[in-house]
């Protein structure tokens, strides 16, 4: 641009070299010689740039300052880009505008700075070149702040990155959409500014863009003729921003799809929503019409009472009611209609290609049952702050959460939330409780403590009532009490309110009897401290529970003997009644039998007897005791228990061994008795190692024959004192 400035200023100055009658500068006085910026443009110098417009061949003074004015503001506008409609700057002479705000207007009013610095004109004379008598050539000299020049470019830079940053959105989501029917014929056209109705010169830029975009995007966008589908739309001036709507619509003109981007409104040029001042119908002129292909499809129109369901159409979702379903084949389709909280409602609708099917449905509010009963009955039911009858109330409601409140006068108001579920009955069955009231209480004498349901609520005081509130409405009782006096109890029942009063007396307590004298005690003094044994026997104490535990033991004395493995017994109920066995239980010495052998000899039968000695084997006897005496003491830092019981050692499947030989049953030995021992008597034990034993032990076993051999019977009680052997423990635990 200062290019071409430079080679108008010299194809001006050489025009008017021949003969120039006069030439004035910009104060009105008149100059000898034309000025250096004529020929040569200044360069930058001071933190300035200049500019030089020139305007040759006008009749007129002014017109001849105006054009050389508008002249340098192209030359401004194109120095910093500004975006001013190339046509716009073509037909600049239609423009009324001075030098400072065409420049402002087209850099959105930041260059402030702007000024003329000089002025020159000359009178052409007859004759020239190119000239005609009595015309003008006019010289404007601009300059300009650098700095603001140079913000201006960086803000209209960052202008442009924006406003294609929101075009390419705008771009990828109808791209996205488009792309779901490549193969349709796209034609973008028709944009216009919303509440003028009027196409700008920003209609045309924003669907130049788009066309661009969408053809990058191998999408088939069509110039003119028939299309599948137009891209159509408009756009408006906001607060601080341009709202761009884009629609996609379908042959019929229903809107298929819609995105909206919001640039800001410094990303726009002012000249871009102004209209053409001249030409609109050529420069600007509207869209060519649509050529409609013949349909292959039809439409069904949705609607519902109320709106907002969504539509499925043969199970694919179609978007929310009301809308008009496109594309669908000719043909019976399922519709149905979904809303939270409501009834899901389903038609057939058939389907003619060309044609638009129609669907309207009430749809049905799910409900469940509530059902109120109060107690006492009467009370007034209110749902969500709407009264709705009185208890007993129910009715069927539309699902969903609600408050109930119950209302009875002198009682307490009652709500609580409920959730309503579809088909279900709920049922409410509160006690109302009654509003409270107030208690005043008088009694004499004074002092006196007052108690409300065994509650000490103060003092009576002299011809002073004491006053309790509130006191909850229903029965409650009255107490009152004070040395001296007969305590006094008066039931009473509080209204709800009402205040309740109870005024009583006490009666003065008849005089207790006089204690007898207590009668004089003969003490005898102890001789003396008890003996030590006496002492240490007092400190003993019984076991709550007593456990025996036996590796080996054994009874020695005389001629009986008892061998027990693996002892055990537990004592309870006080550690007096024990019960216990032992794995195995050996009793012999001194037991004898007869044993008679048959023979024959010679034909004859004879008999040999012989005495025999015989012991026996138990398995788990069974043992019992009893302990009056047990004294629990600790000795090598264990419990032990020193006890006198009375014992009981039952066996009634005993095994003989004779002469050392155990006799079992089998081939050769058949018919082998059992027998019963019983052992029982008094025992006096440590706790541990040795103790004694005294009883009586009776035993018990039949004659029996083994082979050849007879035995006769066992049948024996005697008694014995033994020495109790024991690799065990007593031990008492509390």
């Amino acid at each position: 641009m200062r290019g071409l400035a430079l080679g108008l200023a010299w194809l001006g100055a050489a025009c008017a070299a021949a003969a120039p009658a006069r030439a004035e500068r910009l104060d009105g006085s008149s100059a000898e010689q034309r000025p250096a910026w004529l020929t040569a443009v200044p360069e930058s110098a001071g933190g300035s740039l200049f500019f030089v417009g020139v305007k040759t061949g006008v009749l007129s003074l002014e017109d001849g300052k105006d054009g050389a004015y508008r002249d340098a503001a192209a030359q401004v506008a194109g120095f910093i880009r500004a975006r001013v409609s190339g046509k716009l700057l073509i037909r600049r002479s239609a423009l009324e505008t001075r030098v400072v705000d065409e420049i402002r207007q087209s850099a959105r009013g930041e260059l402030l700075g702007a000024r003329i610095k000089d002025l020159y004109w000359e009178r052409t004379s007859a004759g020239g070149l190119l000239r005609s008598r009595g015309l003008l050539d006019v010289w404007a000299l601009i300059e300009f702040p650098q700095a603001q020049v140079e913000r201006e470019r960086e803000r209209l830079q960052a202008a442009d990155q924006e406003l294609g940053s929101r075009l390419a959105e705008l771009c990828a989501a109808l791209a996205g959409y488009l792309s779901k029917t490549p193969k349709a014929d796209v034609q973008v056209s028709g944009f216009k500014e919303l509440v003028s109705e009027s196409r700008f010169a920003f209609s045309r830029l924003l669907e130049d863009d788009l066309r661009g975009c969408l053809a990058r995007n191998r999408l088939r966008v069509s110039s003119g003729g028939s299309a599948d589908l137009v891209v159509t739309g408009d756009y408006v001036q906001a607060a601080g921003a341009v709202p761009i709507r884009a629609r996609i619509l379908d042959a019929a003109g229903a809107t298929r799809f819609s995105a909206e981007v919001r640039p800001g409104i410094d990303a726009l040029d002012p000249a871009w929503l102004q209209a053409d001042p001249e030409g609109d119908a050529e420069f600007f002129g509207d869209a060519r019409p649509l050529a409609p292909r013949a349909p292959r499809t039809g439409a069904v129109s949705v609607k519902t009472r109320p709106s907002g369901a969504r539509i499925f159409v043969d199970g694919v979702d179609r978007g929310l009611t009301p809308s008009v379903v496109q594309g669908l084949a000719p043909g019976i389709h399922s519709v149905v209609l979904s809303l939270k909280d409501y009834v899901p409602a389903t038609q057939e609708v058939a389907v003619q290609a060309g044609d638009k099917a129609a669907v309207e449905a009430a749809l049905k509010r799910e409900t469940g049952t509530l059902a109120v009963r109060s107690i006492p009955g009467g009370a007034e039911v209110s749902l969500d702050g709407a009264r709705r009858g009185s208890s007993p109330w129910a009715a069927e409601l539309p699902t969903g959460r609600y408050r109930v409140s119950l209302s009875l006068r002198n009682y307490k108001p009652w709500s609580d939330m409920v959730e309503i579920p579809y088909g279900g009955k709920i049922s409410l069955d509160p006690r109302l409780s009654e509003e409270d009231g107030a208690l005043f209480v008088l009694i004499e004498p004074p002092g006196a403590d007052i108690r409300l349901d065994g509650e000490l609520i103060g003092q009576s005081a002299a011809a002073r009532p004491l006053k309790r509130e509130p006191v909850s409405a229903g029965p409650h009782t009255v107490t009152a009490e004070k040395p001296g006096y007969k305590p006094g109890e008066w039931p009473i029942r509080v209204r709800a309110f009402q205040t309740t009063s109870v005024a009583h007396s006490l009666a003065k307590a008849p005089p207790e009897p006089p204690k007898p004298a207590p009668r004089p005690r003969t003490v005898l003094e102890s001789p003396g401290e008890p003996p030590a044994w006496a002492r240490w026997l007092a400190r003993l104490e019984r076991p709550d529970r007593l456990l025996y535990a036996n590796v080996v033991g054994g009874a020695v004395g005389g001629d009986f003997s008892n061998v027990r493995l693996l002892e055990g017994a537990w004592y309870g109920f006080g550690s007096r009644l024990g019960f216990g066995t032992s794995v195995v239980s050996l009793f012999g010495g001194g037991y004898s039998t007869l044993r008679t052998d048959t023979r024959v000899s010679g034909g004859l039968p004879s008999s040999t007897t012989q005495p025999v000695g015989v012991s026996m084997i138990s398995v788990f006897p069974v043992q019992l005791y009893f302990a009056p005496l047990a004294y629990k003491y600790t000795a090598f830092e264990t419990g032990l228990v020193a006890s006198m019981q009375l014992y009981l050692n039952m066996t009634y499947w005993a095994q003989p061994k004779i002469d050392d030989g155990v006799l079992r049953e089998d081939s050769t030995q058949v018919g082998v008795p059992t027998g019963r021992i019983l052992d029982y008597g008094i025992m006096l034990h440590p706790g541990a190692l040795v103790g004694v034993r005294a009883g009586f032990v009776e035993t018990r076993f039949p004659s029996f024959s083994v082979a050849s051999s007879r035995y006769a019977a066992v049948n024996d009680r005697r008694f014995y004192v033994a020495a109790d052997l024991s690799l065990g423990v007593f031990i008492g635990s509390d």
